[in-house]
């Protein structure tokens, strides 16, 4: 397995978790009060989350336009990942 797919492999799991902590974040903004101290937080974390989605979204485009065209899907590749 080449680094870059394991690396698409790592993005796409970073890229998951990424959009849980923004739906957690925006779920938390929609019980407080608009333009308070803690609501003006949660939209600064929310920007900071969809910043680091954007980064993620680029370095897996790159990857594959990097990656020749083969069978293996980005599953396969976690799959022959040896575990921790």
């Amino acid at each position: 397995m080449t680094d870059d797919k394991q690396e698409l492999a790592d993005g796409s799991d970073a890229l998951l978790e990424a959009l849980v902590l923004l739906r957690e974040t925006q779920r938390r903004m929609k019980a407080e009060h608009v333009a308070s101290a803690r609501f003006r937080e949660l939209a600064h974390d929310a920007h900071q989350v969809t910043d680091d989605i954007m980064r993620l979204v680029r370095e897996q485009d790159e990857l594959g336009d990097r990656i020749p065209t083969g069978e293996d899907t980005i599953e396969d590749v976690i799959r022959e990942t040896p575990a921790s």
